[in-house]
């Protein structure tokens, strides 16, 4: 899907058995965070503490430090963290 960017973890990465959903946009930011709690049950019966998140200065540093760890295609890695993200503005006025 264009626009979208993903890589392999590798097995001892934490987060590996975390999910996580995160929309950035100028009028909202939301993210949709889970925990796998290591069941050995078949998908429908797994169980994932839930966290629902709207707090945008959170949001906007936990998606920054995705984006930090998916290399782009044209580098090796994003930005640095200390260094404007790649999409613009944060939301902080000057």
């Amino acid at each position: 899907m264009p626009g979208v960017n993903g890589i392999t973890l590798p097995e001892d990465d934490p987060l590996v058995r975390q999910w996580c959903v995160i929309v950035v946009g100028p009028l909202f930011t939301g993210a949709l965070i889970a925990a796998d709690l290591g069941d050995t049950s078949p998908d429908p019966q797994r169980r994932f503490p839930l966290y629902v998140v709207y707090d945008r200065p959170t949001i906007i540093a936990a998606a920054a430090t995705l984006l930090h760890r998916i290399p782009r295609p044209d580098s090796d890695r994003l930005q640095p963290p200390n260094h404007p993200p790649p999409w613009g503005h944060t939301g902080s006025h000057h």
